[in-house]
């Protein structure tokens, strides 16, 4: 998908898992042996703020993580400090996941809108990428797809809007389309 998503995810796992070797943030709330247990709120140096349930010193459950610099932002379920459930996951510039987030990739049901070049996709995941049935709006161009997708490849049959006049039905190989 894009850069910044990529980046901004490896950040937060980054800043959770030096959470135990730094004391670069503040946390109140609940814990249990030392740790964040229950529900909290923990502000790190860098500006990231995760308010939420916690178990043994990670998100998990219920969460709100934001940027101080609206860089990013993630509402939703947690498992053991990763995106695991329902979640929604935005960028400043615009771009917005929402949907089924499994060990920290988009997998399942999802919406997905690029605000740069102006397309939405809404359909299944696999392990991150548009993967299953989908639908491909690209705003921009004015063209549209829905059908089936290979590890974010548009694939098989499908319905193609070419343009607002005209649509296209058939199948697609290698790029190319055919059909009438």
């Amino acid at each position: 998908m894009t850069e910044g998503f990529y980046q901004a995810v490896k950040i937060i796992w980054d800043v959770f898992e030096s959470m135990e070797k730094s004391s670069g943030y503040v946390y109140t709330g609940e814990q249990e042996a030392g740790k964040p247990h229950g529900y909290g709120v923990v502000i790190f140096n860098n500006g990231l703020q995760y308010v939420g349930k916690w178990a043994d010193g990670l998100p998990h459950g219920t969460g709100r993580l934001t940027d101080k610099f609206k860089r990013y932002s993630y509402s939703g379920k947690w498992l053991n400090g990763i995106f695991h459930g329902e979640g929604s996951f935005e960028l400043a510039g615009g771009d917005c996941y929402e949907g089924s987030w499994v060990c920290g990739l988009r997998h399942g049901k999802g919406y997905y809108r690029r605000s740069v070049g102006g397309w939405e996709y809404r359909g299944d995941w696999r392990r991150d990428h548009m993967h299953g049935h989908g639908f491909m709006n690209d705003f921009a161009a004015g063209t549209a797809y829905d059908g089936f997708w290979i590890n974010g490849r548009r694939s098989s049959s499908g319905k193609f809007r070419i343009s607002k006049e005209n649509d296209y039905h058939g199948n697609r190989a290698d790029g190319q389309i055919f059909g009438t």
